[in-house]
């Protein structure tokens, strides 16, 4: 396909076309990767919060708290199970669907 006058044109399209299927097969891969960072950034974070809560709770429980942790709604419930109390955060992820997370600590007497 070398001759003395350089690339084809016909090069240059087959390249261009490869170029174009590698790209496009890798930009929803890697959106799919920055959404799960996202997500576990997210879930982390709220985590965190739920602990500092649950460890500083000088509040009276049964409680329930809403915050906004990464532009999301986090509804955040304490109540007392078996001597303990249980903290839990609910929040919608990116994909609709409802998550959890709880947390025990001591109650305080």
């Amino acid at each position: 396909m070398w001759n003395n006058k350089g690339i084809s044109m016909v090069e240059i399209l087959v390249s261009l076309c490869v170029f174009l299927l590698i790209l496009s097969t890798l930009i929803p891969v890697i959106y799919q990767l920055k959404m799960a960072e996202y997500e576990l950034k997210l879930k982390r974070s709220i985590q965190s919060e739920l602990h500092d809560r649950i460890i500083l709770s000088d509040f009276p429980v049964p409680s329930n708290n809403r915050a906004v942790i990464f532009h999301t709604n986090v509804d955040f419930e304490f109540k007392i199970e078996n001597r303990l109390v249980k903290g839990c955060a609910y929040w919608k992820s990116e994909k609709q669907s409802t998550e959890s997370f709880c947390l025990y600590n001591i109650a305080r007497e």
